[in-house]
């Protein structure tokens, strides 16, 4: 079923299809798994609200948690044992010295969107 609000397919094999291959990782000596959250939640039949939760439980090495967290978000992601790791991408594009601002409590640049995939050194670049 095309959930036309989230622009993908989810049916009743959907999280069976995941909740396999996830466990079946298990099986193999990979470094990582990368999960993103969804960051639109959607109420839709078959449609997981908690990845990082439901798959915490069935993977068994280092989960990377992805999808639009903050600083605090990602801290009680860490705290909390669901995620090993949280990754930012736009945070990380507008903040290049990211870590140090975290640390040091240090407001946040927003990103320039716009400017995203675009020639030229705006946006990528010139923060």
């Amino acid at each position: 079923m095309m959930h036309e609000s989230i622009g993908i397919f989810v049916d009743e094999s959907t999280l069976p299809v995941f909740d396999y291959i996830v466990n079946r990782l298990n099986d193999y000596p990979i470094a990582f798994l990368h999960l993103t959250r969804p960051v639109k939640v959607v109420n839709a039949p078959y449609f997981e609200k908690d990845v990082i939760g439901r798959y915490r439980k069935v993977y068994k090495g280092i989960i990377v948690a992805n999808g639009a967290y903050n600083p605090k978000e990602a801290e009680i992601e860490l705290s909390s044992g669901r995620a090993d790791a949280v990754a930012f991408g736009k945070l990380f594009i507008s903040n290049p010295n990211l870590p140090e601002r975290i640390e040091k409590g240090i407001s946040l640049s927003d990103w320039e969107s716009s400017t995203f995939y675009t020639p030229g050194a705006k946006g990528f670049t010139d923060y």
